[in-house]
């Protein structure tokens, strides 16, 4: 990042200004060329779904209304609006609803809902983040809003913990992949308790290469473990 800043930083016809919760804001004279490198820096980082949502480029005057909006959701303004509104409640999915998302998933490509980050250190003197290594994870709201549309995943937790199982099921058995395997390095799965002592982690835990022992991490979520402690301590025990 300050890589990719360094150019307007170093030109005195752009500014920089810091936002809360992480935020940047850049003001640079047209044409802008310090500020479009920037961006196309910074994008590349990024999986291309979320640069979008992470990354703005806009023209002054004529998109203020836009810019005043972006800034508005970095002070945490527009999230105290949208709370104060409230908001549709969905409705809770039945056993037939996951059973058809179940089935539609034993087909369909996961990519889409498939969240890969490459996780760095980042080194003293200001070189080159250390990669140390990649998280994986479903992301379930995706799942939900393509495949349960109107459905609150919260108000059926022994459903939504069903679909969370058919999704480690299959993001499991990917991994066992012979091309997958070849090319994995040190890697941290994001998935429920009961996926740990699943036929498709064994199998994975079996096929995991030997010059990788010890760089499997598995993240369970705080809510996964409260649901069902027992189930915690057992997939801890496995670990």
């Amino acid at each position: 990042l300050r890589e990719a800043l360094e150019g307007p930083r170093r030109t005195s016809r752009a500014r920089i200004f810091d936002l809360p919760r992480g935020g940047l804001a850049a003001l640079e004279a047209p044409p802008a060329h310090h500020l479009a490198e920037a961006r196309d820096a910074i994008a590349a980082m990024l999986e291309e779904r979320e640069s979008a949502g992470a990354i703005a480029l806009l023209r002054l005057p004529e998109q203020a209304a836009a810019v005043l909006a972006a800034v508005e959701e970095s002070l945490g303004l527009a999230a105290a609006v949208r709370a104060a509104v409230p908001q549709p409640a969905g409705r809770a999915p039945d056993g037939r609803a996951i059973a058809h998302a179940e089935r539609a998933l034993l087909s369909a490509d996961l990519t889409a809902f498939l969240r890969r980050r490459k996780v760095c250190r980042l080194t003293p003197g200001g070189g080159a983040p250390e990669p140390l290594w990649e998280d994986r994870r479903i992301d379930l709201g995706d799942v939900r809003d393509a495949l349960l549309s109107g459905c609150d995943l919260a108000l059926a937790p022994a459903l939504a913990r069903r679909l969370r199982r058919s999704l480690d099921r299959r993001l499991l058995a990917g991994l066992t992949r012979p091309e997958e395997l070849r090319a994995i390095g040190p890697l941290c799965l994001s998935l429920g308790t009961e996926a740990v002592t699943s036929a498709e982690f064994l199998r994975l835990d079996a096929l995991w290469p030997a010059a990788l022992r010890g760089a499997l991490t598995v993240a369970v979520a705080a809510e996964e473990a409260a649901a069902d402690p027992a189930a915690f301590a057992f997939a801890r025990e496995v670990l």
